[in-house]
């Protein structure tokens, strides 16, 4: 049976920041790997806590943002957190989240310092590391229901003004009858939203999009070519717990989609229903 530090070793010759180093620094390092097993949607990093390599041997793994609601997949043969060869203080970006029962080799930053320092070990500096799990807005609107319906270019044109807001429980963010002059999308809590004459309050969660008539309204002002009222809030949306939410600001909408100069008939034709 293959052993920890052989496979350790084998995937290690991957890593692009480690190409400097030779046969007997790359033994050394994977000697200091630990064999773990995460049973399915067990948490192996949380995001913002110490950076930690993983390499997956066999299993899924799903790796994640706070305000993203894309994930990505990380499969045997493939690893995470290289970052940490080059700052040991580092923290997560991401969360990683074993999607099946995983088996992966672990190495954290105290076990690397150590081998670093006693054999003086060369990692490179000048090699650049862009991170794989970049946030992609364009991807997390295609995954809301609501927009599914609407050409490809708007979604391109909201994508690139949305802005993250975050706030605390109780807080109001919009109120009924007052002007809708942002639509938003819930990332992280959960939103409630009152309407008269409705005695339950509408719950917006994860995923979800309030305020999508903005858009409709957005569409008919280029369409028309003249300036029109903004539309009314139909109920005022308050926070549950603590809140993070992707904002789309009407001026911003409005901005953007002008600047793809004039919408197509097919665009204007989808419509949110």
């Amino acid at each position: 049976m293959e052993s920890i530090s052989n496979k350790a070793w084998a995937m290690l010759e991957q890593v692009l920041l480690l190409q400097n180093v030779n046969e007997s620094g790359l033994k050394r390092i994977s000697k200091k790997f630990i064999a773990q097993k995460y049973t399915q949607s067990r948490t192996i990093i949380k995001e913002k806590e110490s950076l930690k390599m993983i390499f997956i041997v066999d299993g899924v793994a799903s790796i994640g943002k706070r305000y993203c609601l894309t994930r990505w997949e990380l499969k045997a043969g493939e690893f995470y957190g290289e970052e940490l060869l080059r700052s040991p203080s580092a923290k997560a970006k991401e969360f990683v989240k074993a999607k099946t029962d995983v088996e992966a080799l672990i190495l954290d930053a105290e076990a690397l310092q150590g081998v670093v320092s006693e054999y003086k070990l060369h990692i490179s500096k000048q090699i650049p590391v862009s991170s794989k799990y970049e946030i992609n807005h364009l991807s997390m609107l295609k995954n809301v229901p609501k927009l599914e319906n609407i050409d490809e270019k708007v979604l391109e044109a909201i994508s690139k003004v949305l802005k993250t807001q975050s706030y605390g429980k109780g807080s109001q963010i919009v109120k009924e009858k007052d002007e809708l002059d942002k639509m938003f999308l819930v990332t992280r809590g959960t939103v409630g939203v009152r309407r008269s004459g409705k005695l339950r309050r509408e719950l917006y969660k994860v995923g979800e999009l309030y305020g999508e008539e903005l858009l409709d309204w957005a569409l008919d002002v280029l369409d028309m070519g003249t300036a029109s009222p903004l539309p009314l809030s139909a109920g005022t949306a308050t926070t549950n717990t603590t809140v993070d939410i992707l904002i789309l600001n009407a001026t911003d909408l409005e901005k953007e989609l002008a600047a793809t100069r004039s919408p197509s008939p097919m665009i204007l034709s989808q419509r949110i229903k």
